[in-house]
């Protein structure tokens, strides 16, 4: 049954994601929701993905997921007529807890996702099955916001630093050779597809000359080490452990950001963020995960540039406001508001929104059909906003709110 829908916020409730890599105790802090004992939980989305669709309450608490509602509604959401009918929703909202080390990984581009999807689905690989590796036609750049403290793997760092990290060690000795003699994409093709025997012999070598070693945060053998301290046995022979001496390791600040290009290698390491990104949960892993590892899909879409990583500063446009936009992706951007007692924020939607309150309490004012209209959010709750709409902030005690769109 079709429901209109009224040109008005509503109350958005995400999904949380209980992957094994994740916290326990942030995610479910920020909802006011019980920790669960051995119950991890990860990740916490809101959009229209349909593997985990948010969802809204309206008409006396009727439920519908956002996936429904762009069927039924997409003026809610555009005012482009010519892709009213063709309409998706533009981005995922995400707040990660990362405890344990993500998997080293890479996103398609809008091309390869399509084809990729294509391919998948003409040898009818369930959308279900580990095997799968493009479960939407979208691509996947992303962008995110520290909330603490975050570390991560992002891009090849610069081959003098690469071939510096390899030399120091007498069980690398030939694969540091192979490096100096041999372009980037040629040593790091030649590492990944190293024959199995040949891979565990390497491994086992290092780790026990890492051994006993110390080292900091900043450096590549802390996270080896760390990896191999959070992990079973029988995952120290994966050669994705070697190849984080081939990344840059980057920490952010709290409210720093940093973006993501389809094909560039990275992982999270340590922290809490938000992540926005389009509407999309293609992933093709290249090692440390449980997952579906397709070294030749990894290497096929990875992108071997050398990478100077750049860190977006949360430079305030007015008080209190940072505006997180890219260059490089128009398909997304992000708000950072912190509002005080005296402060309020006025605007006018040009694309559909997400509002998350991080902090505090926040009242929404607009005018419908002639009428005051208010609606309250605190910590951990989240509003869908309409495109080309109008709206007022006020707050009673300091608030922090992020808002995607």
């Amino acid at each position: 049954m079709k429901n209109n829908f009224n040109k008005q916020p509503y109350l958005l409730h995400g999904k949380v994601r209980n992957y094994d890599w994740g916290g326990y105790d942030f995610i479910p802090k920020l909802l006011g929701i019980n920790s669960q004992p051995n119950t991890p939980h990860a990740e916490y989305w809101l959009g229209a993905h349909e593997q985990a669709p948010s969802t809204i309450n309206f008409d006396n608490n009727i439920t519908m997921n956002l996936c429904d509602m762009l069927q039924d509604n997409p003026a809610y959401f555009t005012q482009n007529t010519q892709e009213i009918r063709d309409y998706k929703f533009p981005f995922l909202l995400k707040i990660l807890d990362v405890k344990k080390m993500l998997s080293i990984q890479i996103h398609p581009n809008l091309a390869e996702a399509s084809t990729g999807y294509e391919a998948e689905n003409k040898h009818q690989i369930p959308f279900n099955s580990p095997l799968r590796v493009f479960k939407d036609r979208n691509h996947k750049p992303e962008m995110m916001i520290a909330l603490s403290k975050f570390w991560l793997i992002h891009g090849f760092a610069p081959q003098d630093i690469i071939n510096s990290r390899l030399s120091k060690y007498q069980s690398l000795k030939k694969i540091a050779d192979d490096f100096d003699n041999q372009h980037l994409e040629t040593a790091f093709k030649k590492l990944m597809l190293l024959p199995k025997n040949a891979q565990t012999e390497i491994i086992h070598d290092f780790l026990l000359e890492l051994e006993p070693l110390h080292f900091d945060k900043n450096s590549a053998e802390f996270w080896i080490k760390k990896y191999t301290q959070q992990v079973s046995k029988d995952l120290l022979n994966d050669i994705g452990i070697i190849s984080i001496l081939y990344f840059n390791i980057v920490a952010l600040n709290y409210k720093e950001s940093i973006f993501q290009a389809p094909g560039l290698p990275h992982a999270y390491l340590e922290g809490q963020n938000i992540e926005i990104m389009t509407n999309s949960d293609n992933v093709i892993r290249g090692g440390l995960t449980v997952k579906h590892i397709d070294i030749n899909l990894f290497l096929e879409h990875l992108n071997f540039s050398e990478t100077i990583p750049y860190v977006y500063k949360p430079i305030e446009t007015s008080k209190g406001l940072v505006e997180y936009s890219f260059k490089e992706c128009n398909a997304f951007g992000a708000t950072w508001l912190e509002l005080s007692l005296e402060q309020s924020y006025h605007c006018i939607t040009s694309k559909v929104e997400i509002m998350l309150c991080i902090q505090g309490l926040v009242r929404l004012a607009y005018i419908f059909e002639g009428q005051a209209c208010f609606i309250t959010i605190s910590k951990g709750e989240a509003l869908l906003i309409p495109i080309g709409f109008e709206y007022h902030l006020t707050t009673k005690e300091f608030s922090i709110l992020v808002k995607s769109y």
